[in-house]
């Protein structure tokens, strides 16, 4: 997929973080237990569902977010289309 830089992530525990350029995120002190993650300032038309996570007490875990972004347009190209002469 594609890198998605400056992107912010919340934790519902409290806390947030902004995407690198290789889209990574880390966030401090979020209190232990379970919770989600959301996601917000997406490109146009990329959606994010909210990510769950459960954090051990004095515990650090990793977790993946999916987005799903519509396939980028190319110019002078149509889609969904058929052509007849």
């Amino acid at each position: 997929g594609e890198e998605l830089p400056n992107v912010t992530v919340t934790a519902s525990g409290g806390g947030t973080a902004t995407t690198n350029a290789t889209s990574n995120f880390t966030i401090a002190n979020v209190p232990a237990g379970t919770g989600t993650l959301a996601v917000s300032g997406l490109p146009a038309g990329c959606i994010a569902a909210a990510a769950p996570y459960t954090l051990p007490s004095g515990g650090t875990i990793t977790v993946n977010v999916n987005v799903d972004c519509p396939a980028p347009v190319t110019p002078g190209y149509q889609y969904n289309t058929t052509w007849f002469n």
